[in-house]
This record gives C-alpha cells, structure tokens and sequence, in this order.
C-alpha cells in the first residue's frame, strides 16, 4: 500500500512538472509574438487568458475524476490509490471507463460491533465473531436481524 501512495505521489508531481512546463513555454511563446505583432498588446491578450483557462479546466478535471474515483473505490472497498492512479493517468478518460465497468457493487456490510465491511452473505464477522445474521426456524435459512418474515418460507421471524 505505501509503495503505491509514493508511485502516485512520484506520477503526480512528474506529470504537473510536464504540463507546468508546457503552459510556461506555451506562454513565452505567446510573449515572443508580440514581437511579431508589431506592438499591437491587444492581439496577444485573449491567448495569454485563454492558455491559464484551459490549464485551470485541465486540472480541474483531473481532480474532480481522482477524488471521485478515490472516494468511491475507497467506499467499495478496493485500493483508492491504485485506481486513482489508473483513472488519472491512462488518456482519454479511459482510465475512468475502465475503472467504472470493473467496480465492484456495494455488497459490503458494515458490521454493527466493530464496524469494518464485511461480504453481505457473511454469518459472523470474520474480524471480532458478531452474529451478523440469525437462521430461521422454520428452515434454517440465513436471515437479516431486521427482517420480520423469512424470504425462503414465509415463516414470521419476529
């Protein structure tokens, strides 16, 4: 797990270096025609706006897609930094693409006692042995403890 936080730490500052760089050669190179614009200030205002827009959009998107991404995969249980990285870092969107058809569904359960997420199917929790569910008595089926009738056989639970 910290071998993946520093590799994202690592890929993070690799790519803003490269793309601060390209907006500061991109912007000297708007200054340098004005050279060519024989003084004329007005026509390279609107690219010296422009350029700092798009990079603003640029990472405005690629962080809004990383924090969603982190949150919902660290909500579902996978590894947050693994599929930021992926969604970030694999081009046109298709990280996130990749990471949306992949996903697993909310089948995590928290457990009432000690609060870690446990499988939906699970009968104690794995980590401190709570009864997470009860069996019918009708036909020992495996019941929710808020459920009042026994979906296998009908028989009332409560």
């Amino acid at each position: 797990m910290k071998n993946s936080k520093k590799l994202f730490f690592v890929l993070i500052t690799l790519l803003s270096l490269f793309i601060l760089s390209i907006v500061i050669l991109g912007i000297f190179g708007v200054a340098s025609d004005y050279n060519y614009a024989n003084g004329n200030i007005s026509e390279i205002i609107p690219p010296l706006i422009i350029l700092p827009l798009m990079f603003i959009l640029f990472f405005g998107t690629i962080f809004l897609i990383g924090r969603f991404v982190f949150k919902d995969s660290k909500q579902r249980g996978m590894d947050p930094w693994l599929w930021t990285t992926i969604a970030i870092f694999v081009p046109n969107l298709i990280g996130l693409i990749i990471y949306l058809v992949v996903r697993t569904s909310y089948t995590k359960k928290i457990c009432t006692s000690c609060g870690k997420p446990v499988d939906e199917h699970f009968m104690n929790c794995p980590f401190c042995g709570y009864k997470l569910k009860e069996n019918c008595n009708s036909c020992g089926s495996a019941v929710d403890p808020e459920w009042n009738v026994c979906p296998k056989c009908a028989a009332k639970l409560k």
